[in-house]
């Protein structure tokens, strides 16, 4: 520990929004991404509590060690040569891949009803909101993403428009195979 101190070196702990309560997010129309609905924590999967706890780690080695730490809170992060297939990618390339990949008039799967919302971030976006934050005296865990929310829905609406395709979309309830509602998106 004495080496770090003596280095004086920063640490970045890339966090996510996943830290959130699920019931933050029920509200399409207003969901809650601020410090103080953070706690009583109550992040909706095992990868928001990981993050949670890991961002609750850094911030202990800064207390009692005087390590200087930048936390950032990292929304949907899209761009170039990001993942699109084979289950770790994220919505937008989701959305993209299956449009691209359905003839027109075809079907998409969507999972939920597809009023989810997401912010996304362009990945240069993010590059830059990370540079600022390293930069700053800012000590705090700190959101970096837009706070436009777009509905899965709309994604895939705007997706569809962007390759001048219309197809059908499917709506699924959440992890399961099931088909449920078809919804007709031109």
């Amino acid at each position: 520990m004495q080496s770090i101190q003596t280095l004086r070196l920063r640490f970045f702990y890339p966090s996510s929004a996943c830290i959130y309560p699920g019931c933050n997010q029920k509200d399409p129309n207003n969901p809650v991404c601020s410090e103080d609905s953070a706690y009583p924590a109550a992040p909706d999967s095992e990868y928001g509590w990981e993050k949670l706890f890991s961002e609750r780690l850094y911030l202990a080695f800064a207390r009692n060690y005087g390590i200087e730490v930048h936390i950032a809170r990292l929304h949907n992060i899209s761009g170039p040569e990001g993942t699109w297939q084979g289950g770790r990618e994220k919505a937008p390339a989701t959305i993209g891949r299956k449009v691209a990949e359905t003839t027109a008039g075809g079907t998409i799967d969507i999972c939920g009803d597809g009023k989810q919302t997401r912010s996304f971030l362009y990945v240069d976006e993010r590059v830059e909101g990370v540079r600022r934050l390293m930069e700053s005296d800012f000590s705090c865990p700190v959101n970096i993403g837009s706070e436009k929310m777009v509905t899965i829905n709309e994604l895939a609406e705007m997706t569809m428009n962007n390759e001048e395709r219309s197809c059908f979309c499917i709506t699924l309830p959440a992890h399961s195979a099931c088909a449920g509602v078809t919804q007709t998106i031109a």
